[in-house]
């Protein structure tokens, strides 16, 4: 017998019913505009002119316009159609919030849109993250790098450790290059450390020999620096080396953030000891 939480846990299979059941909550559900009118409206609507001014719009002059430019992303409903699909109406959504919580038949649609959201990211693993420029992006979830991102100061390097897992960076070996050596940059001091490498020898090891001879530090493709091995990698197997590479970096931040907070328990022991 199946059973009502049975049905609520199931993963995510139809991607293009998830897609219609959020385009109908933001584009067809109606509600009265305001109490002095029977004028109806939709989310998308009252969502126009907020969206106009905002960050995400770049030269797109509507919603509709700025939706039509995107549709070929999503045309094959994939799971990566429906991510950007939240993730476009998640920043629409809340870019309208002063105008939608004037209206509370609006902001009950609003936060069932925005629910519904999380909730399919959470059954695909992944989740909503803003950043420093205001909007906000799907990315996968990724323990060790929440983690690592709540203890660090360098608000650079979180930005770029976030950007890695956004879901629509897949297959973008350039642009993960190019986050791998602004990451591999801020942790040189890090991946310097005598001292700290003999934790995990191998995976600094790993760190530097990847930084150097994966084309990312240095063009390995031609010149003095010429690898030939890895100019024969496809495309995919490049981007599981990045992908290595960024996992072993996140470890050696970890690795430093733990000895970081054993010198401060050993400070405090020697402290408790003289008291």
């Amino acid at each position: 017998m199946i059973h009502l939480h049975d049905i609520l846990g199931m993963k995510i299979s139809d991607y293009e019913a998830e897609r219609l059941r959020l385009e109908a909550l933001f584009m067809k559900a109606r509600f009265v505009e305001s109490e002095y009118t029977t004028f109806e409206t939709t989310l998308k609507d009252m969502s126009e002119a907020p969206f106009r001014t905002s960050k995400m719009r770049g030269t797109s002059i509507s919603i509709d316009d700025f939706m039509n430019r995107c549709e070929p992303y999503w045309h094959t409903a994939s799971l990566e159609g429906l991510l950007l699909y939240c993730e476009i109406l998640f920043n629409i959504a809340i870019c309208a919030n002063d105008v939608i919580r004037r209206n509370g038949d609006a902001l009950e649609l609003q936060n069932q849109l925005c629910g519904n959201i999380v909730e399919i990211l959470e059954k695909t693993g992944h989740e909503i993250q803003k950043e420093e420029n205001g909007l906000y992006y799907v990315v996968q979830k990724n323990a060790i790098a929440t983690d690592v991102i709540k203890d660090l100061d360098d608000k650079h390097l979180a930005v770029a450790i976030l950007e890695y897992n956004r879901f629509s960076l897949k297959g973008d070996i350039e642009r993960k290059r190019e986050l791998l050596n602004t990451i591999g940059q801020a942790i040189e001091p890090i991946a310097k450390d005598k001292l700290l490498k003999e934790k995990c020898p191998e995976v600094f090891d790993d760190v530097n020999f990847a930084l150097n001879r994966l084309n990312i530090r240095h063009n390995n493709t031609a010149g003095k620096h010429e690898q030939p091995a890895f100019s024969h990698l496809s495309k995919t197997d490049v981007e599981v080396a990045y992908d290595d590479l960024y996992a072993s970096m996140l470890i050696l931040i970890k690795v430093s953030q733990y000895r970081d907070g054993h010198t401060r328990m050993e400070k405090l022991k020697k402290a408790m000891i003289k008291a």
